[in-house]
């Protein structure tokens, strides 16, 4: 399974992030020490266990971490790196009006069996820095119902194992053909109201009026502070930020319940919308936390 690019809106303030660097010379200021510079940075790291293999064509054993993040600032300052514990990179960047992005074209920021990351980035304003540790890897998902669900029917889905997350998320979608074979979709993930801090969520059965489907496509324990408005940050310097580790190990095909008579497909084949992008997820992450217009 893999955590869910394209690179759009304008961003409000945000800061970009970075595994720890070899260059010590500027201490990170102590928790809730802030300075006045305006840079503000979100990190996202992710560890999974396997990669692909284009040779192969499958997927290999080689635990890792794929980073990227967004840094914001007016005006923008000149990006300069960002680390990962021991690795650093000065690539994989670029501007949009209002942010600059990074890592995203990096798939492996760092190799093995990280259990803990700090994380640096630095610009012309200076550096912002942060540590955290990974959460545990789910064991099992389940739903209930298991594979079938009646109209207007409500859905639970729970699961085990990632006890010592701060919270979960969860990619699922719903999507039916209306009466005239317009493909439909809502994104649940977006209706949860809060972040998950428990071991299931209950989508209610209002929502479900049409024959469709329900695609969970992944379900991650998070660590990190909690995204919504007003967030305490965990990197601190010149500058804050907030860094965020995500278990990505628990490998599960996509679970797919049918609402009602099952998704209609029209005689004329119509391509369905592919899973939510990691980036569109991140996108909407950052809405909760306030930081999107």
């Amino acid at each position: 399974m893999r955590v869910y690019r394209t690179m759009i809106l304008v961003l409000s303030g945000l800061v970009l992030f970075r595994c720890d660097t070899s260059d010590k010379d500027n201490p990170v200021a102590s928790e809730g020490a802030q300075s006045t510079e305006s840079q503000r940075v979100i990190v996202w790291a992710s560890f999974d266990k396997d990669e692909w293999d284009d040779d192969l064509d499958m997927d290999v054993y080689m635990p890792h971490v794929e980073g990227w993040g967004v840094i914001g600032a007016s005006p923008l300052p000149v990006f300069e790196y960002y680390q990962f514990n021991d690795d650093t990179y000065t690539d994989c960047f670029y501007e949009s009006p209002g942010a600059v992005f990074f890592g995203e074209d990096r798939e492996i920021i760092c190799e093995g069996e990280v259990t803990a990351l700090t994380v640096e980035v630095k610009t012309s304003l200076g550096k912002v820095s942060g540590s955290i540790q990974r959460p545990n890897a789910l064991t099992s998902v389940s739903t209930t119902p298991a594979s079938q669900l009646s109209l207007y029917q409500s859905l639970t889905v729970s699961w085990t194992g990632g006890a010592n997350a701060d919270f979960y998320e969860i990619s699922a979608e719903y999507e039916w053909y209306d009466n005239d074979d317009n493909y439909c979709w809502m994104d649940l993930d977006t209706l949860i109201n809060g972040e998950i801090t428990g071991n299931f969520v209950t989508f209610p059965g209002s929502l479900f009026s049409h024959d469709g489907e329900i695609e969970i496509n992944g379900i991650v324990p998070v660590n990190g502070p909690l995204p919504k408005a007003g967030a305490a940050a965990n990197m601190f310097g010149n500058g804050t930020g907030f860094l965020y580790y995500i278990n990505d190990t628990y490998d599960d095909e996509d679970i797919d319940i049918e609402v009602g008579n099952g998704l209609y497909k029209p005689s004329a084949m119509l391509q369905k919308r592919p899973p939510g992008s990691r980036w569109e997820r991140r996108m909407k992450f950052m809405r909760k936390m306030g930081l999107l217009d």
